[in-house]
Formats: structure tokens, C-alpha cells, sequence
């Protein structure tokens, strides 16, 4: 993952409305994802490789949407930065 990169965007396109816990929820989130699959985020081309895989990280409903949420938001950054 391209971290610094990610933060900006995170602060420039999501700074109204999100607090600053709420952006560093979503990188902490991307961060889990690639931890646990032994990943790097920014290697895959689209976030349907991933979905399938990031069902096993979390064990609830709730945890599986925040981690599903997370990395699309990182595909969406991924997507504008081309």
C-alpha cells in the first residue's frame, strides 16, 4: 500500500464530515487486510480478487463490511492516482 499517498487523499478528498479517527480507521483497516493475507494492497488491479479473501479476516458481519469498505476506499484512491 502506498500509505503516505493514501493519507493525503484520505485528507484532502474525505476531510469534511470524517473526523481525523475515522480516516485513520480506514488506513489501520487496509493495513489488517494486507497483515493477515500476507499482502500488498496496490499489487492488485481490482477489489474482486480481494473479496473473497478478506471474508476470512474478519468473523462478524460487521467487521467483515468496515474491512470490505476500507479497502474499496483504497481502490477508489488507487483508481485516481493512475
Amino acid at each position: 500500500m502506498q500509505e503516505a499517498a493514501f493519507r493525503e487523499y484520505l485528507d484532502q478528498h474525505f476531510e469534511q464530515g470524517y473526523n481525523q479517527k475515522y480516516r485513520s480507521d480506514i488506513l489501520s483497516r487496509c493495513k489488517r487486510v494486507e497483515d493477515v493475507l500476507a499482502i500488498d494492497l496496490h499489487d492488485f488491479d481490482n477489489f474482486e480478487e480481494l473479496r473473497d479473501d478478506i471474508y476470512t479476516v474478519a468473523h462478524d458481519k460487521n467487521g467483515r463490511n468496515s474491512l470490505l469498505s476500507a479497502v474499496k476506499r483504497y481502490f477508489d484512491f488507487k483508481s485516481k492516482s493512475v
